[in-house]
C-alpha cells in the first residue's frame, strides 16, 4: 500500500516487510516527509488502504490492533496519536477493508464486511457526519459481496469484486448504484 498526500507533502508506505516486538509481528506504517522516514505506527495485520480525509489521515485493512491497542479495520491518526473510526466487521470480529476513497467530498469504504456503525451495509459504506452509514439496498444480494474498488461513472457509483449478484442471477463484477 501506498498513498501520496500531495496537500502535506507526505508518502505513506506499507508492505514491504514486518518489524518484531516481544515475538509479535506488526505491518509499519511508514511515512517520508521533509525529507525523512519514520515509522507511524504498527498495525496488528495487513494496511490496505490509506487516504487523508478533512485534513485527517484514515487507514483501513486486516488489522485488529495499532500500536498494541484495540482498533480493529480502519483508524484514524490525529493530534499525533491514532484512534478507531468508527466500527466496521462482520460479527463476531471479522472483516476486511480494501479501498477508501473519496468521490464527490464523500467518503466511502469498501471491502468485505456487513456492518459499519450498527449499519447493515454488504461491503460498502460512506461518512456521514461523525458516522458511517449504508449505501443503498443491498438486500436482494444471495452473499455479502466482497468489493475490491469504488468510483464514479455517468452519475453513478460502481464498485467491483466478487459475489455481486442477486437472487437467481449470474454471478457478476460490477455493480452500479444509481441512486435508488
Amino acid at each position: 500500500m501506498s498513498y501520496a498526500d500531495t496537500t502535506h507533502d507526505a508518502l505513506y508506505f506499507s508492505g514491504a516487510g514486518y518489524i518484531y516486538v516481544d515475538s509479535i509481528t506488526y505491518t509499519p506504517l511508514y511515512r517520508f516527509q521533509e525529507g525523512q522516514w519514520d515509522t507511524l505506527g504498527l498495525f496488528g495485520n495487513a494496511i490496505n488502504a490509506a487516504i487523508v480525509y478533512h485534513d485527517t489521515l484514515i487507514v483501513g485493512g486486516a488489522f485488529h490492533t495499532v500500536n498494541g491497542a484495540d482498533m480493529r479495520f480502519i483508524a484514524c491518526y490525529a493530534g499525533g496519536a491514532w484512534h478507531p473510526y468508527g466500527t466496521i466487521g462482520i460479527a463476531p470480529d471479522a472483516a476486511i477493508i480494501y479501498k477508501l476513497r473519496i468521490i464527490d467530498g464523500v467518503l466511502y469504504v469498501i471491502g468485505g464486511f456487513d456492518q459499519a456503525d450498527g449499519h447493515l451495509c454488504n461491503s460498502i459504506a460512506k461518512r456521514v457526519g461523525g458516522h458511517w452509514e449504508n449505501v443503498g439496498d443491498l438486500s436482494g444480494l444471495t452473499t455479502a459481496p466482497t468489493l475490491v474498488d469504488i468510483t464514479k461513472y455517468n452519475g453513478n457509483i460502481v464498485v467491483t469484486g466478487n459475489n455481486i449478484h442477486n437472487t437467481g442471477e449470474p454471478l457478476r463484477s460490477v455493480m452500479q448504484y444509481d441512486g435508488t
